[in-house]
């Protein structure tokens, strides 16, 4: 129990720096201290909920059935005002990451496979991407009509970052660390800010003007199209902020001592966790097989 108290401190710490440090990080390392954050507390919760639930389960059974498993796991018997209600929560909560991961799954497979960058004869400014391993750049006529080449060269620019960098991935695991852990669900809305500033500096390195990046993303604003799930579209998050940061000169570059060493501690702190909650389901699986008939 003192690692987990350890790496659930850990796993607040490295949210908190995140968030103090946000404004001076560049948006890709602020996006993946964020998403590590948000799964080292994740896991950190259920392996929170984890531990009083098996050792309930193996300290309730009899001894001719698990007694094996109670030499094992060491733990102290749990009382079932406490172990009932975290089986019942632990299984809840599982059972809303598998429903989830199957709709989200199930909606990218759904996307129908087309070019890498698909135009649509569209009056309505929209530039978007599709999530999924078949997700593709979605432009429309009336974006292109809108703006000048170079303006042109940095919406590519922009939606192809989310392509190439996958990050759908990013929301997805966001999502559900949210189901997991409800705690660090506003990091989500903070996530997805991180990803599309990522995006807009790509842009404007690409073209070598933050202005005509500016000018791009209003343009794309006036959309009034919904986003697809866990899709990301040039002017659907928080515009202001990112008109607001592309005013100011471009952050520091991708790698900084301080933005590296807070990703290493997130990695391994979430890293922890997930072996601890993995091996508290071992333990489950040991105790399934030892006692059902097969």
């Amino acid at each position: 129990m003192t690692v987990l108290a350890t790496c659930s401190v850990l796993s607040a710490a490295v949210i908190a720096v995140t968030l103090i440090a946000l404004p001076r990080l560049h948006p890709r390392i602020a996006a993946i201290a964020l998403l590590l954050g948000s799964l080292a507390a994740a896991t950190a919760g259920l392996w929170a909920l984890s531990v009083p639930t098996f050792a309930y389960l193996f300290h309730s059974t009899s001894d001719g059935l698990a007694g094996w498993c109670r030499s094992l796991l060491g733990n102290s018997q749990v009382p079932s005002w406490l172990g009932l209600p975290s089986a019942i929560l632990l299984a809840t909560i599982l059972l809303r990451l598998v429903r989830r991961w199957r709709v989200l799954h199930r909606s990218s497979r759904h996307i129908p496979v087309g070019e890498r960058i698909t135009i649509v004869d569209q009056d309505e400014p929209l530039a978007m991407t599709t999530s999924g391993r078949t997700g593709r750049i979605i432009v429309s006529t009336g974006m292109l009509d809108a703006l000048t080449p170079l303006e042109q060269r940095s919406v590519f620019a922009h939606e192809l970052t989310h392509l190439d960098h996958r990050h759908d991935r990013y929301l997805l695991w966001s999502e559900l660390a949210a189901i997991a852990n409800p705690l660090v669900a506003p990091l989500n809305r903070l996530l997805r800010r991180s990803l599309e500033r990522w995006a807009d500096e790509n842009a404007a390195e690409a073209v070598g003007d933050r202005t005509v990046v500016a000018r791009a993303l209003e343009i794309a604003a006036r959309s009034t199209l919904g986003l697809p799930t866990l899709g990301s579209g040039m002017g659907h998050s928080e515009v202001l902020a990112r008109l607001d940061a592309l005013d100011l000169p471009a952050p520091r570059g991708h790698h900084s001592v301080a933005g590296e060493a807070l990703i290493v501690v997130g990695l391994a702190t979430a890293a922890v966790n997930v072996v601890g909650t993995g091996l508290q389901f071992h333990q489950l699986l040991e105790l399934l097989v030892h006692v059902c008939p097969f």
